[in-house]
């Protein structure tokens, strides 16, 4: 019988440099920043995820990466690291978090597929990204006709919605002419057309 190779060798794994003043973990969850050209080759630069949502995220390898160093991720199938907070089961969702290297439980983005293993810091899980292309949430101020506004990001718990901490710019594309501005505070559901993320749902006022 053939051997087979670990998965983590059929992974397609692309360059980075770390931009955060913080090492980053093994299998650590990293913010896209950019992109450069380097000896030929494109070269992602990266740091701890923020406050503004993206819909891709790049994983570390199972190498830690010093401030200033470089590194291979991936956006494949892979390990992730996990919040301790929770133990990461199949077919749940998780995501990132603002200032965390980490995903956390009920946030979209990834999907874990199993291989739980770890504890406490070193917690994680063999997870697939989903790349995210519908957020709901609440303004954070009015959104009137033509206009964008920031939407605060909210994901769904056992129990009740609550709120993220990441926020994206959501551009009007409901309200007619002349029309009353979707109030602050109003719940919308946001889906992403082209490179921007569009209002296609909203609470009444």
């Amino acid at each position: 019988m053939p051997h087979e190779a670990s998965p983590l060798k059929r992974i397609q794994w692309f360059p980075f440099r770390n931009d955060n003043a913080g090492t980053i973990p093994a299998f650590g969850v990293m913010r896209i920043t950019g992109v450069e050209e380097r000896h030929g080759n494109a070269l992602y630069t990266v740091d701890k995820p923020s406050t503004t949502f993206q819909r891709l995220y790049l994983i570390n390898g199972p190498l830690d990466v010093p401030a200033g160093g470089y590194g291979s991720g991936t956006f494949d199938v892979a390990y992730a690291l996990c919040s301790s907070s929770a133990s990461p089961g199949y077919g749940e969702s998780w995501g990132a978090k603002h200032d965390e290297w980490k995903l956390f439980e009920n946030r979209p983005g990834f999907f874990v597929l199993g291989g739980y293993t770890g504890t406490g810091d070193d917690q994680r899980a063999l997870v697939r990204q989903q790349e995210v292309l519908k957020l709901f949430g609440t303004l954070d101020g009015s959104l009137s006709q033509g206009s964008s506004a920031t939407m605060s990001v909210y994901f769904r718990d056992s129990s009740s919605w609550t709120d993220s901490t990441m926020n994206v710019t959501v551009n009007d594309r409901l309200l007619k002419s002349g029309a009353t501005a979707i109030s602050s505070g109003k719940w919308v559901a946001a889906d992403w057309y082209g490179d921007i993320w569009v209002a296609t749902a909203a609470e009444c006022n």
